[in-house]
């Protein structure tokens, strides 16, 4: 019993952990520039723009253990505000961009919660359960061999088929990769306080 609540524990500490990194990724830029960095290089017509975003997702989701603390702290900040770039918000003008945006990303971040052990903190039990049920330790590597595959594969046609069953309106985004090219100019090389934070991102990962 003691070790099982040290382990809840633990996990409760793991996530607001995971929320810590996220708010450093936000205050930082870190996050930001990554996203924008997809978004600059296929960003360019709508569906580009949605891997961008989940690829964006990928890349945190390898160290931040909270779908919560990335969608919410990073990945939907910009989805709404190329979203609301293209006046499109919630109500009518929602078909615009918007609502595909934000299928898009739902969609996909189950997939993303579940090809890393650190896609959210719900693995770690698992990892945890299969250890003491079935005596198969699932490490970090184990996991991603096992997930990558179908991942990947579906990270790949999801988008594909929401962009079908869900279209926007708008299909070309010339102006999203502009902006984010622009934000990238002003943020010009990365800050010391940046840096850290990559240091700490990849000193977790």
């Amino acid at each position: 019993t003691a070790k099982l609540g040290f382990f809840r524990a633990g996990i409760v500490w793991m996530v607001v952990a995971a929320f810590f990194i996220s708010r450093g990724m936000v205050k930082t830029g870190r996050g930001r520039r990554i996203a924008f960095l997809f978004i600059r290089t296929i960003g360019h017509r709508s569906l580009g723009l949605g891997y961008a975003l989940v690829a964006t997702d990928f890349v945190l989701a390898s160290v931040i253990p909270s779908n919560a603390a990335r969608s919410g702290g990073v990945i939907f900040p910009i989805a709404k505000s190329i979203s609301e770039a293209y006046d499109s918000r919630p109500g009518p003008t929602a078909q615009k961009i918007g609502a595909f945006l934000m299928t898009l990303i739902y969609q996909c971040e189950v997939i993303i919660c579940a090809m890393f052990l650190t896609g959210q903190a719900s693995n770690v039990l698992i990892a945890k359960f299969a250890s003491q049920v079935s005596h198969v330790e699932l490490t970090y590597g184990l996991w991603l061999l096992g997930a990558l595959l179908p991942g990947i594969v579906s990270l790949m046609i999801v988008p594909r088929m929401v962009y079908r069953i869900f279209p926007p309106e708008i299909k070309k985004t010339p102006d999203a990769a502009k902006f984010a090219s622009r934000e990238l100019k002003q943020m010009e090389s990365m800050s010391g306080k940046e840096q850290l934070m990559l240091a700490v991102f990849l000193g977790v990962a």
